[in-house]
């Protein structure tokens, strides 16, 4: 039997390891905290449609998109 997880299994822990490899967010307000979550939750859900429809493409142009949507927002482009 295999194990399958989605998005929202792995967000947790994927958050987990942002603070760890990222201590600033330490600092980060519950707003910030929680736009953080949900772009990683799109990320994750981008990336698994990508998988299963073998689309590199798609998953490179939703990244392309989310960078400029954060820039909009004043971050740079490592966050």
């Amino acid at each position: 039997m295999q194990l399958q997880l989605g998005a929202d299994d792995l967000i947790p822990g994927c958050v987990a390891e942002m603070f760890v490899r990222m201590p600033e967010m330490s600092g980060y307000s519950e707003r910030q905290l929680a736009s953080t979550t949900a772009d990683l939750g799109y990320i994750l859900r981008y990336l698994g449609v990508a998988v299963d429809l073998d689309e590199v493409a798609l998953f490179n142009a939703f990244v392309a998109w989310l960078a400029e949507v954060l820039g909009a927002r004043g971050l740079p482009p490592t966050c």
